[in-house]
């Protein structure tokens, strides 16, 4: 039986994590909470076969654990039924023009191999978006959460090569967050966790 690699495995806690979690969130949410917790979960299975392509190479550069070490276990996210509070609404659009000039100089610095500028810009850019959360009164939980494993990841990489292509997917991946947030943003005006509650915390430095 092949061994699953960390980051493999933990896309799979996700997915199982949330998949437990549909119902309560449904029956409180009704259609719109089944929607966003079907994209979700069809993100996270859209991202097993990149989860195991890096837990090959993480395995054939003897950097298994550097790449372990920037995953949180899902059981630290918070219960589902805590109480949330927003009215705000996600800027998708114009949050999404600013992030293209932002991603495409990171992806620039990774192709120098200029780390400490491509962790800065990481840095800079989960800033943002959690400077966002309090100017618009919103939760913008899953493209922060990306952030904060970019930032995480970014500030590692030059010590694991593999942490590039790591913070590399996890900053494609922030267009998507960003809708899923907007998705969620009502539901979360009606005291329902999504998505918030779902996210480990990550120890960005």
């Amino acid at each position: 039986m092949r061994e699953r690699g960390p980051f493999e495995t933990h896309v799979r806690e996700a997915i199982a994590l949330n998949l437990a979690r549909r119902p309560g969130y449904v029956a409180r949410g009704g259609a719109r909470a089944s929607l966003v917790s079907r994209v979700l979960v069809g993100s996270e299975r859209a991202l097993l076969p990149i989860a195991r392509r890096l837990d090959r190479r993480a395995a054939a550069l003897g950097q298994t654990e550097a790449l372990a070490s920037v995953l949180m276990p899902m059981h630290d996210a918070p219960p589902a039924d805590r109480p949330v509070s927003t009215s705000g609404t996600a800027p998708v659009a114009r949050l999404g023009a600013a992030l293209v000039p932002l991603l495409a100089t990171t992806d620039r610095a990774f192709r120098r191999r200029d780390h400490t500028t491509a962790s800065r810009l990481t840095a800079t850019l989960l800033g943002d978006l959690r400077e966002r959360t309090e100017a618009d009164d919103v939760y913008l939980a899953m493209a922060v959460h990306l952030a904060e494993s970019a930032a995480l990841g970014a500030s590692r990489a030059h010590q694991a090569s593999v942490l590039v292509s790591f913070v590399r997917w996890h900053l494609l991946g922030l267009p998507l967050a960003l809708v899923l947030d907007a998705l969620a943003a009502p539901l979360h005006a009606r005291g329902v966790g999504i998505l918030v509650n779902d996210l480990p915390p990550i120890p960005v430095p």
